[in-house]
């Protein structure tokens, strides 16, 4: 019998959506990006005022969006780590993982309106730096284990037959 299958579901949705839901909208506005000008017979034009307004503002959200993930996962790991029952380490990562990939997803929305609105290409450069921190940061079962400190049995009973453990004991390292 698993142990508490909830936080587990729920940090495997919160990334799947907001990893691929970011992906989905970038390549939408790649897409309309490159194509816009054989689609629509008028794209979206503003005056440079309103132009280096977004631009400046997109690239401010996502380069603040970018550090404060890497500080939130810098600061909030060791603390997760320090609790003592399962549940609440997997609480608290929950917390963390859904608000990281949600939040993404919107910055992601909102960086590539900014896009198709500006029409800059710097943007998008920015959007697949976005999406490859998003990747970085994505919890698999053995980065979960790391994450919230967690050994073999609390593995076992998360994940069931699906975690491998590392058995090997030791004794490479002290052979050679």
């Amino acid at each position: 019998m698993r142990l508490n299958d909830n936080p587990v579901r729920a940090i495997r949705i919160a990334a799947n959506v907001g990893l691929w839901g970011t992906l989905f909208f970038a390549m939408l506005t790649i897409a309309e990006y490159y194509l816009a000008e054989y689609v629509w017979e008028k794209v979206i034009t503003t005056n440079d005022y309103t132009h280096r307004l977004l631009l400046y503002g997109g690239l401010i959200v996502v380069v603040l969006y970018i550090a404060t993930v890497l500080l939130t996962i810098r600061r909030q790991i060791p603390r997760v780590r320090q609790l003592d029952a399962v549940e609440e380490r997997l609480d608290r990562y929950k917390g963390m993982v859904q608000l990281i990939y949600f939040i993404g997803l919107i910055v992601s929305i909102i960086v590539c309106s900014v896009v198709i609105i500006t029409r800059e290409n710097a943007l998008l450069m920015l959007l697949l730096l976005h999406f490859t921190t998003l990747a970085m940061c994505f919890p698999n079962m053995y980065k979960i284990k790391v994450d919230c400190g967690l050994n073999d049995q609390d593995m076992r009973d998360l994940f069931g037959d699906s975690y491998i453990s590392d058995d090997r004991g030791g004794t490479e390292n002290e052979e050679q």
